[in-house]
Parts: structure tokens; sequence; C-alpha cells
């Protein structure tokens, strides 16, 4: 008998796993970041995070703000033998950003840059690529 897995539910799992690495950033305290999405869907697909990161420049006083769109793979065991960074291919990358412009478009804050990041959660090790679709 094969254990029925919720995919949803396991996709929400990867995801606050996710969000708590991206908001306790240890090398960062410097950093705050303000959720603006979770799983955002439109016709043409979903983004998994949509946040907005706020760094303090020390050395011009001024806080950068940057609008992130963030992917996040996960598996729960080594069970699974599938590579889950080349999950993200050019077809995927393509999606994601054509799905950032449809969101651009009514956006209302006031973030200067715009990144593609990607968390993997593997087991227990989770892995951070900002800007990772460059």
């Amino acid at each position: 008998m094969q254990l029925k897995i919720n995919k949803r539910a396991l996709g929400n799992y990867f995801e606050s796993i996710a969000l708590d690495r991206i908001c306790n950033e240890p090398d960062q305290p410097s950093r705050r970041v303000i959720v603006l999405e979770k799983n955002y869907q439109t016709r043409y697909g979903e983004i998994d995070l949509i946040y907005e990161e706020i760094k303090e420049n020390r050395y011009h006083g001024q806080a950068i703000k940057t609008l992130v769109f963030c992917e996040v793979r996960g598996r729960s065991s080594e069970a699974s033998h599938w590579d889950l960074e080349a999950s993200i291919g050019p077809n995927k990358r393509r999606k994601i950003k054509n799905l950032a412009v449809y969101y651009l478009n009514s956006y209302l804050g006031s973030a200067t840059e715009v990144r593609f990041d990607v968390v993997i959660v593997d087991g227990e090790e989770i892995r951070l690529f900002e800007d990772a679709f460059q």
C-alpha cells in the first residue's frame, strides 16, 4: 500500500522552513524581511514566496530595499534522488520571470532592486541561493 502525500501540505511545509531561514539569516543581522505573498498564483503559474528585503547601508545611511521572488524546492528524505537544483531549468526560470513581470505591474512598494532567489530544503540541510537567476 502506498501512502498518499498531500503535495500542497508538503510544499507549505518546505516554504515555512525556507521562510524561517530567510527571516533569520545569521550572517545578516542588519536585514529585515517583509513577506508580501506566499504561493502567489495567477492563471500563468505560481511563485512560492515574494518578499521585500531591507538592508541598512552602513556607509550611506540609507536602507536598500529589494523585491525578492523566491522559488522553494525540497524533499524530506534522501530516498528521492532527483537533483533539486537542476529541477529549476530554463523553462521554470522563464516562467518565474514572466510571473514577476506580471506581479510588478501591480506592485505599489518602494523597492529599487529585484532579485530571484532559490531555497533548497534537502532533509536537514537548507541552502539559500541569492540572485540565483543571473
